[in-house]
């Protein structure tokens, strides 16, 4: 109690800037992560052993908290730059962000210079999802059971 009284002003300059969409985004993930996961069951549910709902949920999870992360980091640090836009969106949705960001740009007088930025976007995006995709990859990819060289 007196952490939350501590941080009263903080919080409440934070409150302000808050849109109800982006509070009930937050409020759902809170649901996704701390009701919904503990309650799924920790084990196979088909019988061939290949659906076990709490570690499939988990994905659900980690990836509705990159994405909620990257809405936040967005939110954040808007002003510095279409640069940040286009790493933090592409880990989010890079076909989206790249529709977005060069929708800003068109408005823009065709030179070399607005190109280059258009595709330093395009490709800082791609990268980012490619990123993105390397590490759920890296944290739910699972290794085959190989026999040891006895069993051969």
């Amino acid at each position: 109690m007196t952490a939350l009284l501590s941080l009263k002003p903080a919080l409440t300059h934070f409150d302000g800037e808050l849109q109800v969409a982006e509070v009930r985004s937050a409020v759902l993930l809170g649901l996704l992560a701390f009701v919904i996961y503990p309650i799924l069951p920790d084990h196979p549910i088909d019988p061939w052993h290949l659906i076990n709902p709490r570690e499939a949920w988990l994905t659900v999870v980690v990836i509705a908290v990159l994405g909620f992360t990257n809405y936040v980091l967005l939110k954040l640090y808007s002003s510095r730059g279409l640069y940040y836009s286009a790493v933090l969106g592409g880990m989010v949705n890079s076909t989206a962000t790249i529709a977005e960001l060069s929708g800003l740009l068109a408005g823009r007088a065709e030179n070399e210079s607005v190109m280059a930025l258009a595709i330093t976007i395009d490709f800082l995006t791609i990268v980012a999802m490619f990123i993105r995709n390397l590490l759920i990859l890296g944290i739910f990819a699972r290794a085959p059971p190989y026999p040891s060289p006895s069993h051969r």
